[in-house]
């Protein structure tokens, strides 16, 4: 091999190691940019209403607005280890629909039995899971869940998750 071949097969080296980084490093840059230019939906807030109820205010924090999404909520008096499991598969109760980047949306528990609620105001504990599962850009998936302990009168996160 003569200098000239040495000295080609050098920079065809280089270019390839080149290429590598540059692609190593779009890669990065595309992931950096579809973290911040996604919808992030979460719940900012849970309230007893007047009547009795459960309300959550939930809201899309992102850039951009999600295609669809579907809430889940489930409820127990005892906290058990397969509780946030079982979130996952009980059946949406709520269609979500399109949340626009800042939008706001309240939504009530309706199905909560009364006596639970009760139960808790005196002191006996009730959790309550919530997990909104949501599409945006090219069939991508976000999730955001939560598990809440109420307790006279008072909630507290137990657990929060994002995705």
């Amino acid at each position: 091999m003569n200098k000239t071949e040495k000295i080609s097969l050098i920079t065809a080296i280089g270019t390839v190691i080149v290429a590598f980084a540059v692609g190593i490093q779009s890669y990065a840059l595309l992931s950096e940019f579809e973290s911040i230019n996604r919808p992030w939906i979460g719940i900012t807030k849970f309230e007893e209403t007047p009547e009795n109820k459960i309300n959550y205010i939930y809201e899309n924090f992102g850039k951009i607005p999600n295609t669809d999404g579907k809430i889940r909520v489930v409820w127990t008096e005892d906290i058990y280890d397969d509780f946030i499991e079982k979130m996952y598969d009980k059946p949406a109760q709520l269609e979500m629909g399109v949340l626009l980047p800042t939008q706001t949306l309240e939504q009530t528990i309706n199905d909560l039995p009364l006596e639970l609620i009760q139960k808790s105001k005196n002191g006996d504990p009730l959790y309550v899971g919530v997990l909104i599962k949501y599409d945006y850009l090219d069939n991508k998936e976000g999730e955001y869940g939560t598990m809440m302990e109420f307790v006279n009168g008072e909630f507290s996160i137990v657990k929060t998750w994002l995705k």
